[in-house]
């Protein structure tokens, strides 16, 4: 910092910004004294404002200046300090609020500045609105006016060309930059007045119906979405979400900005312009009025369909992800089909990026779809999705299980919420059912979609295999089927126990696990029940025996949890009338599961004991008791003490009737 503040030497200068953005990003601020980063960024505005008198002359100067403070802003997570050096004189006196840090970003944007300044402030600034949603409000009017003077200008005739800028081709190169940076401010304010915290499919971990069966849940982080809080203690910058607000600049935008940038000659202003529509919220899209939602998804769907570049194609197919995430659009006559169109004709672009934003699309769509015929119970069909459109979703997601890994994953997906809620043997039930007659489907479909399934988690990545979990896990929750009738159930069951078993990802086990306990009846597990108590016992007994890797350490307490879920969810169904071999199999391991039931016990003792501490058990910190497992842990240690009994094992029957009584 003292050279940067000191130093003339003209080609040392840019060398040491460098070296600061470096520092700057590599920091570990948590070990730094708290007011390092705000100093830096202080020191750092100040030499902005002394640079400003020369305007032009020194552009490549603060442009470094920038680069800087784009590094500052963007440090995650962000920080109460920062916050207070952002905020500190915006509402001071008038002198006092020109030389607030946001008061000097909004001056490097105006139309005198040089386009590189403006560009680099507008990076700034959409780092700022990321990290501290609250500025949002203070520069929403003056970034409007000025990106919607950028896309009204249609020539660069008004900008001086600068000897040591270069030629006019290469203003023209800079003059979109600086129109896309822009347009990425202009959506993040969106997405803050949207309160925008990511698609729900984005969180992945299991639907809301799964994890109904646990309780073992895995909080993800949107990279795309605003930090709506600090953690750190300091000026609080949480937004009061205002759904008027936002549907207003929504409005704003569709009717002055986005038109323009979405017939920009730019491909890279026309995805910028697209991506907007990503931050979209279901309270703002339906809160617009009528013509201004169909102007979002005509608008991304025609993109979708004749835009030939690719990176234009694949913002407009995220555009039609995120509306797909909001189930009332199936109350439309028309869009669904739309969607659909959109999405199946950009699954066979040549493009890989646009191959996996449509099938990511097809998958919030399906999971949109069953979102409608399963939660709300409601009729989505209404003459929009009929037996034909179900069976164009299913052949689209069994086409893209053959893609690459990113596609095939999202195809998974779909695949997944294809099968929670087609009715694969409706003429036992459904007779008299016509809302449901339309998601009837082909015992066909069922044998194809669970080899592919079965196909993708020999073959897919990581990320396949336990979107795979997740997809079987909504296949056995679907009522209509009778697993202990299906050829491919034992498979199954074989393919989750490895994958639990070998796994060195903790997701995979986790999912693996969740899927094992989904079946509610012991019939459901057919001749695999003894394979899959026996194969589960095997885990539970290494879990415990030896430690996981480092990198894993910190998710043992959610994988102990689902562990210790499933199996108590599997021994309750254990009986005198099952195999010997698997009765011999738990007299084998009684004193193992002695020991485990016990530990369990001592936990649900102790938070008797202690009411009050039981009421706040974190639930990322391992087996959290409560009463519905207290229920599991009675039926489990009851079923094995009836076994036990029925085996003449006395004195081991003596052991479990002393534990059973422990849990009454």
């Amino acid at each position: 910092m003292y050279l940067i503040q000191r130093e003339t030497q003209a080609t040392l200068v840019p060398a040491l910004f460098r070296v600061l953005i470096f520092l700057i990003s590599a920091t570990p601020y948590a070990r730094m004294p708290k007011e390092l980063l705000p100093n830096v960024i202080t020191a750092m505005c100040c030499r902005l404002l002394d640079s400003q008198s020369n305007k032009n002359e020194h552009y490549a100067l603060m442009v470094n200046v920038l680069s800087c403070l784009e590094a500052a802003f963007a440090k995650v997570p962000p920080s109460s300090g920062v916050f207070g050096v952002l905020i500190d004189g915006c509402a001071g006196p008038s002198t006092q609020q020109k030389s607030s840090v946001v008061a000097v970003l909004l001056h490097c944007i105006e139309g005198e500045m040089h386009f590189s300044i403006r560009c680099g402030a507008l990076q700034v600034l959409r780092s700022v609105v990321h990290n501290y949603p609250s500025c949002a409000n203070i520069i929403w009017e003056e970034v409007r006016d000025i990106v919607l003077d950028l896309l009204q200008a249609e020539s660069f005739e008004d900008q001086k060309c600068d000897a040591n800028f270069g030629p006019p081709k290469e203003e023209l190169s800079i003059k979109g930059r600086c129109l896309v940076a822009g347009m990425k401010v202009i959506d993040e304010c969106l997405r803050v007045s949207s309160g925008f915290k990511g698609a729900d499919d984005l969180k992945e971990c299991r639907l809301l119906d799964i994890q109904q069966i646990s309780d073992c849940t895995v909080n993800k982080n949107i990279k795309s979405a605003p930090h709506f809080e600090i953690e750190a203690p300091g000026p609080s910058q949480n937004c009061n979400l205002d759904i008027t607000l936002g549907t207003s600049r929504w409005i704003e935008v569709i009717e002055t900005h986005l038109p323009r940038g979405l017939s920009h000659a730019s491909a890279m202003v026309r995805t910028a312009s697209l991506t907007c529509f990503a931050g979209m919220t279901s309270d703002v899209f339906f809160s617009l009025p009528v013509n201004k939602k169909d102007y979002v998804t005509s608008s991304s769907v025609h993109a979708a369909l004749s835009d030939t570049v690719a990176t234009v194609r694949s913002a407009a197919c995220r555009a039609i992800g995120i509306v797909s995430c909001f189930s009332q659009i199936l109350l439309s006559p028309s869009l669904p089909g739309e969607f659909i169109e959109a999405i199946e004709f950009n699954t066979r672009n040549s493009s890989t990026p646009v191959r996996i934003t449509a099938s990511w699309a097809l998958a919030n769509l399906c999971s949109s779809i069953r979102f409608r015929a399963l939660e709300l119970q409601a009729d989505p069909s209404a003459g929009v999705l009929d037996k034909s459109t179900i069976s164009l979703l299913v052949e689209i997601a069994l086409r893209l299980t053959k893609d690459g890994e990113k596609v095939k994953s999202n195809a998974v997906r779909a695949l997944g919420y294809l099968s929670r809620f087609i009715r694969f043997n409706h003429h036992s039930d459904a007779v008299d059912e016509p809302s449901n007659s339309d998601f009837c489907g082909d015992p066909v479909w069922l044998e194809r979609m669970v080899q592919a399934l079965m196909s993708c988690v020999t073959t897919g990545n990581v990320k396949v295999q336990w979107n795979v979990c997740h997809a079987l896990s909504n296949l056995f929750m679907n009522d209509t089927l009778r697993l202990s009738d299906m050829q491919w159930a034992s498979s199954v069951y074989s393919i989750l126990l490895l994958l639990l078993r070998d796994s060195n990802n903790y997701k995979i086990r986790m999912h693996a696990a969740v899927a094992l306990a989904v079946p509610v009846t012991r019939l459901d597990y057919g001749s695999s029940f003894p394979d899959v108590i026996q194969g589960l016992e095997h885990v539970l007994e290494s879990f415990y025996s030896n430690n996981l890797s480092s990198s894993n350490f910190k998710h043992r307490d959610n994988l102990e949890k689902q562990l210790t879920f499933t199996a108590l969810h599997l021994l309750g169904f254990v009986s005198p009338k099952d195999d010997q071999s698997l009765k011999d199999f738990l007299i084998k391991k009684s004193s193992f599961l002695e020991d485990w039931l016990k530990s369990l016990c001592s936990l649900f003792n102790s938070a008797e004991d202690q009411p009050l501490a039981s009421e706040t058990i974190n639930d990322e910190d391992g087996f959290s008791p409560n009463v519905s497992q207290k229920v599991m842990l009675s039926s489990a240690v009851q079923s094995l003490l009836i076994v036990y009994t029925s085996g003449n094992q006395q004195t081991i029957a003596q052991r479990f009737e002393q534990l059973a009584r422990s849990i009454a």
